[in-house]
């Protein structure tokens, strides 16, 4: 692979990342406000309840404030995982990132070398070939 298609490579990799992570980060908050909304519903369903039976926001008893707050928890619950399933979608797509990254490494340093060993076999046969010429011309005379 030559330089310019690893460079192309890289940077077309780049871009399909940068794309992937703008989509999850949509999804991700479509997953949000659908949690936002869950939650709001569970709190609206204890508040319903407690409306039809007629009872007033000083009436509320302990085990509806309790509900409340479980429903509370359960939100950031779900908050919380869903933040660590994106962390880990992060590391993974980190650790491709690293790794194509350290290949597009290794072959320029392949390259490189090759390129390195060309040039010193060039150098060293006209180094030959300039030592010899002043023998050839003393030879000739």
């Amino acid at each position: 692979m030559s330089v310019s298609q690893t460079t192309e490579h890289s940077s077309t990799r780049e871009t399909l990342i940068a794309a992937q992570t703008s989509q999850e980060h949509l999804e991700q908050r479509v997953r949000d406000l659908v949690l936002q909304l869950e939650a709001k519903e569970e709190k609206l369903a204890i508040f319903e309840g407690r409306s039809a039976a007629g009872e007033g926001e000083a009436g509320r008893t302990v085990e509806e404030q309790l509900q409340v707050t479980v429903a509370d928890l359960r939100a950031e619950l779900r908050s919380v995982k869903e933040e660590l399933e994106r962390t880990q979608k992060h590391v993974k797509q980190y650790q491709a990132i690293a790794e194509t990254e350290g290949d597009s490494l290794r072959e320029m340093t392949a390259t490189y070398e090759e390129y390195k060993t060309s040039t010193e076999s060039s150098l060293a046969e006209k180094d030959v070939s300039h030592t010899q010429f002043p023998t050839i011309c003393n030879f000739a005379s």
